[in-house]
């Protein structure tokens, strides 16, 4: 199960926030609970993933 609240594709790059519950465990393993990065792979495909969600609120 992801601890990912929203999911938004802009593209090949993605803007990911876990849950608010989560933030302070991220942090002590020295990742950032908000994220927008890019992903190689869909700059490279330039076609869907089977499955993938623009947009995703769990």
């Amino acid at each position: 199960m992801s601890n990912t609240i929203l999911n938004i594709r802009f593209g090949s790059r993605h803007l990911q926030i876990v849950r608010f519950g989560d933030w302070l465990g991220e942090i002590r393993m020295g990742r950032s609970p908000i994220t927008f990065r890019s992903n190689p792979y869909h700059d490279r495909a330039r076609h869907e993933v089977p499955g993938w969600r623009w947009f995703e609120i769990n």
